[in-house]
């Protein structure tokens, strides 16, 4: 299947990519933003009403050298010198370039478990060494979209986040082994782990537990940290395209517990040698129990299931195309069709006006108990001739379905 490429991020409507493997569901446009969810279970933030505001998760790297701040999927707008995005039916691609700093980051959902991946990979072109924090962030949610909208303030009182330095059994776990490198470079190989459950308002309830872990190939230089409270994080006047903690290069605060906006936040520092690469790895896993959870961090944050679970992506999505039946070409085809579907409250006029055309369609519905709210794509056919397009649709129908 040929893949998607962009280069700009300018269009009216950003260009989306749906991973999932039939339970847990990333959906992440050009820039960078969009959602995860598992079921009918939001982990981050989102809304349709606009292109703004729905950061999904956000990794930034900051170079101390040099003092500045490079998102890695470039949804902030921060200068760059070259950026790409590439889109396949089993991950997603973003390539960009600042001055001597290379960053490149796959986003990919296991196979296997209710887990996204993400890596990236620094490299340095510079003739100098680059030292660069990554904080990778996420705002929490682990509740249904309806609920979160109605009340965020009260759904988010029931979210637990948890996060402890040493050796106990906690959400915050550094993992301390023999130092790598030189005596000039020597660092201790660790990892960062925060972890978040939403507590139960009846028996029925079903568990929620999530988190995020990050870990590096070679170790990172020093500690790594984390947080889980959004006001500290991203500070006074700050956002979620560029956070107090990461402009101002401020320690994160290491706070757990109940929140008041809870979020996941870690980050880890890495020294990158002139002509060399530094990749780390991002988990980001949902499960109804805590030991569940615990066994998907454990599994997918060593490197070679972690970059197994890649290949499994790949061989599902081969899968899918059988099940389904998607014919060469309509991967492209389904990708074109998405943009409207997630982003159709803020459409242009080119999208606008079918929905004004159907207005006493859509107040038929209401009768019915349809709102309308959620997108309902529409096909017009003129003669039987047509009949392929109609099965064509079908197919993107069974495919939205089964990527959740």
């Amino acid at each position: 299947e040929p893949v998607r490429e962009y280069h700009d991020c300018g269009g009216a409507l950003p260009a989306v990519a749906l991973l999932s493997n039939g339970g847990y569901t990333v959906m992440i446009d050009e820039r960078g933003c969009g959602f995860s969810k598992c079921g009918n279970v939001d982990i981050s933030e989102w809304h349709n009403f606009g292109t703004e505001g729905n950061p999904g998760m956000q990794i930034f790297i900051y170079d101390k050298e040099n003092r500045s701040v490079m998102n890695a999927t470039g949804s902030d707008g921060l200068s760059a010198d070259d950026y790409k995005v590439w889109f396949s039916e089993s991950n997603a691609k973003f390539y960009k370039k600042n001055g001597g700093m290379i960053c490149e980051t796959e986003v990919a959902v296991s196979g296997e478990e209710n887990a996204e991946l993400r890596l990236v990979k620094v490299t340095n072109t510079a003739n100098c060494s680059l030292t660069v924090e990554i904080t990778a962030f996420v705002r929490l949610v682990l509740n249904r979209r309806e609920s979160f909208d109605a009340h965020p303030s009260f759904s988010d009182m029931f979210v637990v986040t948890e996060g402890e330095l040493g050796g106990e059994a906690s959400s915050c776990v550094f993992s301390e082994s023999k130092e790598y490198g030189n005596t000039e470079n020597k660092r201790t190989a660790c990892s960062v782990t925060v972890k978040a459950m939403r507590r139960k308002r009846s028996i029925e309830d079903m568990g929620c537990f999530a988190a995020m872990s990050l870990s590096g190939d070679c170790g990172f230089e020093g500690r790594a940290q984390f947080d889980t409270n959004l006001i500290t994080f991203l500070g006074r006047g700050g956002g979620s395209a560029l956070p107090q903690a990461v402009a101002d290069d401020l320690p994160l605060a290491m706070e757990s517990g109940t929140v008041l906006y809870p979020c996941f936040a870690v980050r880890g520092t890495v020294k990158v040698m002139p002509g060399e690469t530094e990749s780390v790895r991002i988990v980001m896993a949902f499960a109804e129990s805590r030991q569940e959870l615990e066994g998907i961090i454990e599994k997918l944050s060593g490197k070679r299931n972690f970059m197994r679970a890649f290949d499994f992506a790949t061989a599902d999505s081969r899968a899918e195309k059988e099940y389904i039946g998607i014919k060469n070409g309509e991967y492209a085809m389904f990708g074109r069709l998405l943009p409207p579907v997630f982003y159709g409250n803020i459409c242009g006029s080119r999208y606008v006006s079918p929905r004004t055309r159907c207005k006493d369609a859509l107040r038929a519905l209401w009768c019915n108990g349809i709102s309308g709210d959620r997108p309902i794509v529409s096909v017009f056919v003129r003669n039987t001739e047509n009949g392929e397009f109609i099965r064509r649709a079908v197919r993107f129908k069974v495919f939205a379905a089964v990527r959740g």
